[in-house]
């Protein structure tokens, strides 16, 4: 899975950024598991934080 976690954070997960679907899982504990998005709503939600933060 590639990950795009920052550094020198404490709270980070990772994101497979995949052609369907996004996968979120938690950097610090992976053994929970992941979440999966259709990629449709991941690109929704970063453009509402993008618009809301004035990225």
């Amino acid at each position: 899975m590639p990950t795009t976690p920052k550094q020198h954070q404490s709270d980070c997960v990772e994101v497979a950024d995949l052609p369907v679907v996004a996968a979120i899982r938690d950097t610090r504990s992976r053994n929970l598991g992941h979440l999966v998005f259709p990629s449709s709503e991941w690109s929704a939600l970063l453009e509402t934080i993008r618009r809301q933060s004035g990225i």
